[in-house]
């Protein structure tokens, strides 16, 4: 994964709304990324 790639990542996951104890969206979203 490239720095670039890292990035992206992250400003995709950050732009996924969530409350504390309710990530399921983004843990659905990781796994479909890898």
């Amino acid at each position: 994964m490239t720095q670039n790639n890292a990035q992206d990542l992250f400003l995709e996951l950050v732009a996924i709304p969530s409350n504390s104890g309710q990530e399921q969206e983004i843990m659905t979203y990781i796994q479909t990324f890898f």
